[in-house]
């Protein structure tokens, strides 16, 4: 009985302990809610503006940019813990962030309708980065030719595919898989210039004649490192001449965090020299954009863009040098599109630009594995006839 009379002596006081401790908890979970919340929306927004702010001023967040699509998924997804705790207000700023996703994501550009368009009227386009660093390559060049011999398309641009010239500006070798893929084709190398530099990495391959390719580098100072590397070939295509640019854009080099060995990753001065790595990549790459965008705006003829740009369409490089151009895949691709890395892909980098002049039929990114890239394949056809 005197316990009894214990238990319920003491029962009033265990209540309240419990309903602070809960309360205490709850506040807890509250603020840290809001904590992740104010950091979601912080970074979306720091993602978002990547496009319209020069690398010069908070280049830190052209890598932010490039997580953009899973920033804005979360940012859609936080209307449901919004809605069951009745936080209205944030939920309000949640729809506006959405409506800002939509806008960012909605697909759009000069799509044709494809049954108005002959066969022999449409231009198909390949490009890959297609470097030396995979293994298997007997069968990554077997994957890639019959990939080529399926689509068929008129012209294949490839980054980081070595290849060499005569004096004359005739090509006479390449890279010994690349060579593979000529000789189990009907493609054949684009030349390059009399007297110009004997080698690249960014050649062309064609079904039809194209004109000299002059291949070059950006910045055209010899003294920059780790340079953009770009092809700009002339050539005519149903009696009308266009300009293609075959690029590779600068990459935040070979060297990556996660293949740093365990015990360096606890180490800061691995993850300093690495932001001051992709910091100088970043500021870089934007100077070969401004370079490359004039020269594609000074263009007289309509103008097609291929290649690895090493950022995002949510990136300010790309956005420089995309201007007054359709994005083949946003105008006509479905599906997620990431070409990079091929294995496990999270972000596009792969693009094929076109100048008003053209329409887009279709666009892919097939499901291959050949390098660390996917490719990308579009078909396009005059506007007008």
């Amino acid at each position: 009985a005197t316990s009894h009379l214990r238990r319920r002596r003491s029962a009033p006081f265990t209540r309240l302990a419990e309903g602070e401790h809960g309360g205490s908890l709850r506040r807890f979970l509250r603020s840290s809610g809001l904590v992740l919340y104010a950091l979601l929306v912080g970074l979306f927004l720091a993602g978002y503006a990547a496009k319209y702010v020069h690398p010069k001023y908070l280049w830190w967040i052209q890598l932010v940019a490039i997580f953009l699509p899973y920033l804005s998924a979360l940012v859609v997804l936080s209307a449901v813990p919004l809605v069951l705790t009745r936080r209205w207000a944030l939920l309000a700023l949640t729809g506006l962030l959405t409506l800002l996703v939509a806008v960012r994501f909605v697909p759009g550009g000069d799509r044709l309708d494809a049954g108005g368009v002959g066969p022999g009227e449409r231009l198909g386009l390949l490009t890959i980065n297609y470097p030396t660093v995979y293994t298997h390559r007997e069968a990554r060049v077997q994957t890639l030719t019959n990939l080529v011999n399926r689509l068929r398309p008129d012209i294949i641009a490839l980054q980081e595919a070595w290849m060499g010239f005569a004096p004359d500006g005739s090509f006479n070798r390449a890279r010994r898989d690349v060579s593979a893929l000529i000789d189990s084709t009907s493609y054949r190398p684009v030349d390059g210039m009399r007297g110009q530099d004997r080698e690249t990495n960014t050649p062309l391959l064609s079904l039809f004649p194209l004109g000299p390719t002059r291949y070059f580098e950006l910045p055209v100072d010899p003294s920059g490192r780790l340079n953009a590397r770009v092809a700009r070939t002339e050539c005519t295509w149903r009696r009308r001449k266009a300009v293609i640019y075959n690029l590779h854009m600068q990459s935040f080099g070979h060297n990556k965090p996660w293949r740093e060995e365990n015990t360096s990753l606890m180490n800061p001065r691995v993850w300093v020299r690495y932001l001051r790595q992709y910091r100088d990549a970043i500021r870089r790459r934007a100077s070969q954009a401004e370079q490359l965008a004039q020269m594609i705006r000074d263009e007289t003829d309509p103008v097609i863009v291929m290649g690895d740009f090493n950022s995002t369409s949510h990136n300010w490089d790309y956005t420089w040098i995309a201007d007054g151009l359709t994005d083949a895949f946003r105008a006509a691709g479905g599906g997620w599109g990431a070409t990079y890395h091929a294995d496990y892909p999270f972000a596009r980098i792969d693009f094929i630009l076109l100048s008003e002049h053209f329409g887009v039929l279709s666009a892919s990114v097939p499901d291959i594995v050949v390098s660390d890239h996917r490719p990308v394949f579009a078909t396009v056809a005059w506007k007008e006839q």
